[in-house]
């Protein structure tokens, strides 16, 4: 009986389950087909014109003005800086350098002692010159007297001369060696470099001292053979600026004092001596400075920055009226290496710099700011 009321029971449990499972799947069932038609209410409900709206994604463009001025074609080298005159000195005479009077960077006037050689063994040349000039000097005014009167012959009184020649020559000689163990300097200037010391032998093969002239500096530059004829047709008028890398915004002037006739068969360039104008104060020889010449330039025109241009004969700009990008045909005719030149009813056109890549003739742009 008890086993009866179980099976029952379970028989009843298993219906009620059945029936709940069916039930729910009947609500999934449900819900699928009316999410599709929540959907399509919602579309037909929605009018026309917001369907239609959605935003445009117009391309980003960044557009530049031209710019009125002098432009400028140039051709910048380093070159080094020389001296007017730069003298080394040797001394004439050999011996012991008793006084070297100079140092490295002291100004020297014209005549100014540069160093002194031991003078005492030329002295003692110069003392017997002296005597035998003197004792020879009174023989010949003897001779020509007793010539005169008649006592003595012309070959004597010849022979007597020849004698007293020699004589003075010795003495002169001897004079001259001795004013040269004073080295002087030949011109006015400042002593550029030493080569030895007070206490060292003195010889004509051995420097003592370069002295140069600082009053006038030059810049030699050396240039391409390609720009030969330029420089050769503008060497009078030619506009330079020199200055040094340590130093850029103090840039002097300059002219061009000199073209070397000739072409290195080797480098292909020539050498070009600039005179430097200005204060050359802080300038020496042998300092590195940098050389701008101006090839060519024109004054008072318009010009753009090269990435303006594509492909060397195109232009993009900005129609503010329909905001629209438009191309134009243009191959510039003169220009520099970052600017071009453009006619001057182009002044007020907007050209886009950059986004020009990727638009379309007439196609909607979008300006971003510079």
């Amino acid at each position: 009986m008890a086993n009866n009321k179980l099976r029952g029971q379970l028989r009843r449990d298993h219906l009620k389950r059945g029936r709940s499972g069916r039930g729910r799947l009947l609500w999934l069932l449900l819900l699928f087909l009316l999410i599709p038609a929540g959907f399509a209410a919602t579309k037909l409900a929605r009018p026309p014109e917001l369907e239609n709206e959605r935003p445009k994604v117009l391309p980003p463009v960044r557009v530049v003005s031209p710019e009125r001025g002098t432009l400028k074609r140039t051709y910048a080298t380093d070159g080094h800086v020389t001296a007017d005159t730069t003298i080394t000195i040797y001394p004439q005479v050999s011996g012991t350098l008793v006084e070297l009077a100079v140092e490295v960077g002291r100004q020297v006037d014209k005549g100014g002692v540069i160093a002194r050689i031991d003078r005492r063994s030329y002295e003692l040349r110069l003392q017997q010159a002296e005597s035998s000039y003197r004792t020879l000097l009174a023989e010949s005014n003897r001779a020509r007297s007793s010539f005169e009167s008649g006592s003595a012959s012309r070959q004597r009184l010849d022979q007597i001369m020849m004698q007293y020649e020699s004589a003075r020559a010795q003495y002169e000689l001897a004079e001259l060696q001795l004013s040269f163990t004073t080295v002087t300097s030949p011109i006015r200037g400042v002593i550029l470099e030493k080569h030895t010391e007070q206490g060292a032998l003195a010889a004509p093969q051995f420097p003592i001292a370069t002295v140069g002239n600082l009053e006038r500096l030059f810049v030699v530059n050396t240039i391409p053979e390609l720009y030969y004829d330029i420089f050769l047709d503008a060497a009078q008028t030619m506009e330079i600026h020199i200055a040094r890398p340590a130093a850029p915004a103090r840039a002097l002037g300059g002219g061009i004092e000199s073209i070397s006739p000739v072409i290195s068969p080797r480098t292909k360039t020539f050498e070009v001596e600039c005179r430097i104008s200005g204060d050359i104060s802080n300038l020496r020889p042998g300092m590195s400075v940098h050389t701008t010449f101006v090839l060519d330039q024109r004054a008072d025109v318009y010009s753009l920055p090269f990435a303006t241009l594509l492909s060397g004969k195109e232009l993009w700009y900005f129609d503010s009226g329909e905001a629209r990008a438009r191309r134009m045909a243009y191959e510039p005719e003169f220009f520099t290496d970052e600017r071009f030149v453009i006619p001057p009813e182009y002044a007020g056109y907007a050209f886009i710099i950059e986004g020009q890549h990727f638009i379309r003739d007439g196609q909607e742009v979008r300006l971003i700011d510079g």
